[in-house]
């Protein structure tokens, strides 16, 4: 599962380790910082 938050500054990706990861998306829209992990 992906979702973009609603300014589109994050993306939340759901992975089939049972985490979620939070990226931060740069001003281009092409780099994608990893910034956390839910568990």
């Amino acid at each position: 599962v992906v979702r973009f938050s609603p300014d589109g500054s994050l993306l939340a990706v759901g992975s089939r380790d049972n985490h979620i990861y939070i990226y931060q998306v740069s001003e281009d829209a092409r780099k994608y910082s990893r910034i956390g992990r839910c568990m």
